[in-house]
């Protein structure tokens, strides 16, 4: 499926979203294993973002993505709220946040949204709402573009490391 908000192609089934989004936790831990705060708070440029700010981004992600499947859920084709990314991490001040603090809401959102994809049946996962940019998107097309926003970000956070480390 070509997805409307990064125009790759996601082919995931239901059942391979859940298995892979829920190791996600796991393959973030293993990747920050051994990480000072500090380390964690190195750009790697100037312009681009640290582990930290990244791992805070995933936070806010999951959690708009969660308001996103309760509104499509619990209304008759809600508009999805959208956010900029950029304005957030700098506006609300994602490299001084708490990071451990962020992390662990990061895992229990996550936690909470794929009980509720697991708990959904076939007709709630077609559902849909209106995104002002990408026009209707599913329940569906939401979890397949999240699954492919954690794998971005996971190489991102290995590619920091790497670069930090060198």
């Amino acid at each position: 499926m070509n997805c409307k908000i990064c125009n790759k192609i996601h082919e995931w089934t239901r059942e391979e979203i859940i298995r892979e989004r829920s190791q996600t936790g796991e393959r973030l831990k293993k990747a920050i294993e051994g990480l000072s705060p500090q380390f964690l708070k190195k750009r790697p440029e100037p312009k681009a973002w640290s582990i930290h700010e990244i791992v805070v981004h995933l936070k806010d992600t999951e959690m708009v993505y969660g308001m996103r499947y309760k509104s499509i859920l619990s209304e008759v084709k809600p508009g999805l709220i959208t956010y900029d990314q950029n304005l957030w991490a700098k506006n609300l001040e994602y490299k001084k946040q708490d990071f451990n603090h962020a992390l662990s809401l990061l895992n229990l959102t996550r936690s909470e949204n794929l009980h509720l994809l697991s708990s959904m049946n076939e007709k709630d996962f077609q559902k849909s709402g209106k995104h002002p940019e990408y026009g209707e998107l599913s329940i569906r097309e939401l979890f397949l573009h999240n699954l492919s926003h954690d794998i971005s970000h996971l190489s991102q956070i290995q590619k920091v490391r790497k670069k930090i480390e060198s």
